[in-house]
């Protein structure tokens, strides 16, 4: 029996445990071997050939440097799908397309390194090109360097005294792999690279394409693959947040493919993921994701992750995309209600006054709350954040009565200011610059506040007239994120304080965040369910006192 097929045996008996998308392509496999008048066939010795050459190789880096690679059963199933289904007249293989998605940590860089080394020696193509692509060139240089790596310490495929391969050095990285006895090379291609014509590519590998915002790289890769007998496209990835990305699109019409639904002889395609509805907090689950769970993917790392994800959301689409290999929507609920309320305590603004304190001012786009925070980083070794909040009359009315927002109440309660006047529906920013006034009248120390540029041209110009240090602060995803985490991380330890704001508590309970490929985020105020004015000034009013202080990483732009 071939490898291939005692991996789809067990993970159809249920002794390989695994999701339904690799279940279904273990059927789609068996079937295939089935089919008659079927114009491919399946050349077990060639996929023999290929698992010796794979196990020729040395590995380099970490508990594994100077051992052989001994190549896991679910590798051989990729392996060996990919190079042992041929065309019955032509020989030639059969998928031109592999589309791979599993989590991170699962050797799939080692195993690109291998397939590489494969089409260079095992193929024999005169002037073959290996590409590898990715976003960026140094990203895209990573599997080239680790194939050089291999190659460096694997004396059997490449002996010392021969010249099977040569590896060229840029910065003491490989950035070109060359086979004189065929004239063919490996190098790295980035949508960044300075040059992206004259390709004849035998195999092209693509590289995180979660991560790539349009298919022009892709494009590239495959049309020059046109010249060449069998070339293969090799699809690697992660599982990313972007629903509307062209690699979330392609995994799509892979998961129909492997259904049925739809027929492409030319694409193999193997994911490794969670089934919906599986608790991603149940170890039992985690091989879905992981198939080199407790070989390069370790137990207790993958815990240490998860307690992270469960005790700060930020981390949580970062841990379900990247640990898990789920597509997440970007925005996740922020800091649980419970966690918010423990931190709440009676304080009056007299008892403040003294207290240097650092603001951060949102104005309302049109006619809805804004929104102005301070936050003192010491007030008798508490940090307190204090929130001021106003409300067009006419407009709070309205909300009121559509969302079901006590506006009334809370202002008669003293938390919110209706803002009254000639403006109607609009804010009208005099009464913040009369609560500023006020404050500081009544002893406040207050150093400086940011605000967001959009429309605070005139209220701006007024306070810095009256002696108040004004800083803008960018509300782009670089800007926000650092301030966002830290305030986040506040929060969660224990160690921020509020006044038991109804208004702000029920912002931060509007929060969602937005978290983009690189772990940075922001309050999506375009995805939140309601208003999250007072939650975002009191990031800018952290990032205030973290820009002038110094704390933390800067590691942000203002």
């Amino acid at each position: 029996m071939s490898e291939v097929k005692r991996y789809c045996d067990l993970v159809l008996s249920g002794k390989i445990v695994a999701g339904t998308l690799v279940k279904q392509a273990c059927e789609r496999h068996l079937k295939d071997l089935q089919r008659k008048d079927f114009e491919y066939y399946f050349d077990e010795s060639e996929c023999e050939r290929w698992f010796a050459m794979f196990e020729m190789l040395n590995l380099w880096k970490g508990e594994w440097s100077g051992q052989t690679f001994k190549l896991e059963l679910w590798q051989k199933f990729i392996i060996g799908s990919i190079i042992g289904w041929k065309h019955k007249r032509t020989h030639l293989r059969r998928f031109k397309k592999a589309y791979m998605e599993m989590a991170r940590k699962n050797a799939k860089t080692t195993l690109m390194a291998g397939l590489s080394i494969g089409f260079m020696a095992i193929d024999g193509e005169e002037g073959a090109q290996i590409i590898t692509a990715a976003t960026k060139e140094e990203q895209a240089r990573i599997v080239v360097n680790d194939t050089a790596k291999i190659l460096q310490c694997s004396p059997l495929v490449n002996p010392p005294d021969a010249e099977y391969f040569r590896v060229y050095e840029l910065r003491n990285e490989a950035h070109r792999i060359l086979t004189p006895i065929t004239n063919s090379y490996m190098k790295a291609l980035g949508r960044d690279s300075k040059s992206q014509d004259g390709l004849d590519i035998h195999l092209g590998i693509i590289d995180e394409y979660h991560a790539h915002e349009t298919n022009s790289l892709l494009d590239v890769i495959e049309s020059g693959m046109a010249a060449r007998k069998q070339p293969l496209l090799s699809i690697i990835t992660t599982a990313g947040f972007n629903l509307l990305s062209p690699c979330y699109e392609f995994r799509k019409s892979c998961e129909k493919i492997l259904s049925g639904e739809l027929t492409d002889e030319s694409l193999f395609a193997v994911i490794y993921s969670l089934d919906a509805g599986d608790d991603w907090q149940d170890e039992n689950n985690w091989i879905k994701s992981n198939p080199n769970l407790d070989v390069s993917v370790k137990r207790e790392f993958l815990r240490s992750q998860m307690v992270d994800a469960i005790n700060r959301p930020t981390k949580q689409v970062a841990f379900l995309t990247k640990n898990m290999n789920m597509w997440v929507d970007a925005p996740t609920v922020w800091i649980p209600d419970s966690t918010w309320v423990e931190q709440g305590i009676d304080i009056s603004i007299e008892e403040l006054a003294g207290y240097e304190c650092y603001g951060g001012l949102d104005l309302a786009s049109t006619s809805d709350t804004t929104a102005l925070v301070f936050y003192f980083p010491d007030v008798n070794g508490k940090q307190i954040i204090y929130p001021f909040f106003y409300i067009p009359k006419e407009t709070a009315k309205e909300k009121e009565y559509e969302v079901k927002v006590p506006y009334k109440q809370w202002a008669k309660d003293g938390w919110l200011t209706f803002t009254d006047g000639n403006l109607g529906k609009r804010t009208d920013y005099s009464y913040i610059r009369k609560t500023i006034k006020d404050l500081l009248d009544k002893g406040w120390w207050i150093h400086s506040i940011g605000y967001d540029r959009w429309n605070s041209d005139q209220l701006v110009g007024e306070l810095r007239n009256d002696g108040v240090i004004m800083e803008a602060h960018s509300q782009g995803i670089a800007a926000m994120s650092y301030p966002t985490k830290d305030f986040e991380k506040r929060i969660i330890s224990g160690k921020l304080y509020h006044n038991n704001s109804p208004v702000m508590r029920w912002q931060m309970k509007n929060v969602v965040l937005f978290s983009d490929a690189n772990e940075n985020v922001k309050i999506a105020k375009d995805k939140s369910t309601q208003k999250v004015d007072g939650p975002v000034a009191s990031v800018m009013a952290i990032a205030r006192y973290l820009v002038v202080t110094a704390e933390g990483e800067q590691v942000y732009l203002l």
